[in-house]
């Protein structure tokens, strides 16, 4: 299985944003723009995913994810993965989220 794109939003100053990964994929840009808040906010989904629904009441209280922008501190928190897994032959996509 292969992940092929995540996407994130909501989250400290980060708009709807998707990342397609290839063999090799880096995040640049200058500082302050939100590359260590991008990995927080796909941390955060994954294990926001893999926890109990007690747990996820208790996540989505987190202050420290609330958003900081104004542009973003209406949306609420996205997180979706797509998959590609070949042994599943015509649908070999999932979109997890």
């Amino acid at each position: 299985m292969k992940i092929k794109t995540i996407s994130v939003g909501g989250f400290k100053n980060l708009e709807r944003s998707t990342i397609q990964l290839d063999n090799i994929t880096a995040i640049i840009s200058p500082n302050n723009y939100g590359k260590s808040n991008l990995l927080e906010a796909i941390d955060f989904g994954v294990d926001f995913l893999s926890a109990n629904s007690k747990d996820r009441k208790n996540m989505m209280r987190w202050i420290r994810g609330i958003p900081i922008n104004k542009a973003v501190e209406n949306d609420e928190f996205f997180f979706e993965v797509e998959l590609e897994d070949e042994s599943l032959g015509e649908y070999r996509f999932v979109r997890y989220g």
